[in-house]
């Protein structure tokens, strides 16, 4: 069973915006995905499996976390870092 965070959380003059889904567990909820929204509207998703970035509900770019990859654009630079 899933849950959004009602309502979004915005920082201060910045306009950065911050949501998450949360995912029930038995008796616990755990944060299963978090989404971030930029003042020029790119879009940033976080999932277990892989990062999304894109602008206007446009999946432009996808990383797994298989390995070390970095993209910009716009107000966003997103750098995924494999620990292993």
């Amino acid at each position: 069973m899933y849950r959004s965070l009602v309502p979004p959380k915005k920082q201060g003059l910045s306009g950065l915006e911050v949501n998450g889904q949360l995912i029930r567990e038995g008796k616990n909820l755990r944060l299963q995905r978090v989404f971030i929204s930029t003042p020029r509207k790119a879009q940033i998703g976080i999932y277990p499996d892989k990062v999304t970035v894109g602008h206007d509900g446009w999946e432009e770019e996808t990383f797994t976390f298989d390995r070390n990859q970095g993209y910009g654009f716009d107000d966003v630079h997103v750098e995924v870092v494999r620990y292993m």
